[in-house]
């Protein structure tokens, strides 16, 4: 199955320095070590948090897109990461589960790869949200698609 990421909002990703948690770069910032079945996610990347078509108790479900290219005006693309939450994140710890829990403080990784692998969620692992600002959101994750570990550092800002 194919999920649709749609944009009806897009609320982007920070970075900086590392120093200050409210300096945000236009397009957002992450950091990607990982493989998942096969498709190698190193290096830098772009995030942005976006409102998702994904529906939950509490309205759409927040996520967080990684992909190489992507901007804040720009839809996610099919070789992407996806961070969802059933709620706009806050600073604490959200533990990746395979589905997404709502009403629930859990979060889930979902990998849509354009190579023909389809989609991919982590069925583990674990995601801290270090700050939320009201322009950025900073965290990192360590996620588990099967035997394959993924880690992620990001940087992610509000875009108007």
């Amino acid at each position: 199955m194919m999920r649709t990421f749609t944009c009806l909002l897009v609320i982007a990703a920070c970075g900086g320095d590392g120093d200050d948690s409210d300096v945000c770069v236009p397009d957002g910032n992450a950091q990607v070590s990982g493989e998942v079945m096969g498709r190698r996610y190193d290096g830098r990347h772009r995030a942005r948090q976006v409102v998702t078509a994904d529906s939950t108790p509490a309205g759409n479900a927040i996520g967080i897109v990684i992909d190489p290219d992507g901007t804040c005006t720009s839809a996610p693309p099919a070789d992407s990461l996806l961070v969802e939450f059933c709620v706009a994140p806050t600073v604490g710890s959200y533990p990746i589960q395979g589905t997404l829990a709502c009403p629930g403080n859990s979060a889930i990784v979902i990998s849509q790869n354009a190579t023909g692998n389809g989609e991919v969620e982590a069925t583990s692992g674990s995601l801290e949200i270090e700050s939320v600002t009201a322009s950025c959101v900073r965290g990192s994750y360590m996620a588990m698609f099967g035997a394959e570990p993924q880690t992620v550092l990001f940087d992610a800002t509000i875009c108007p």
